[in-house]
């Protein structure tokens, strides 16, 4: 998925992971599973979300799918 990642500002790739401090002050950790396109033929991002509260705790872990280019917004 070369072209997807050409077209953002940081490198996206499997196996790789971002992490973010979301509003509430947890901690959000993503890391790519795979990435596709949809049938429209736009860049997606398969990932798996563990959300630490700020003592560390884990509270949640779900997988979830984003646009390349929201993915990018969220965890850059």
């Amino acid at each position: 998925m070369n072209d997807e990642a050409k077209n953002v500002r940081f490198s996206l790739k499997i196996g790789n992971s971002y992490q973010r401090v979301n509003n509430s002050g947890n901690k959000e950790v993503a890391l790519i599973k795979a990435m596709t396109r949809d049938n429209l033929g736009l860049p997606h991002v398969h990932y798996s979300l563990k959300v630490f509260t700020p003592s560390g705790v884990g509270v949640v872990s779900d997988n979830r799918v984003l646009s390349c280019k929201m993915f990018e917004k969220t965890f850059s």
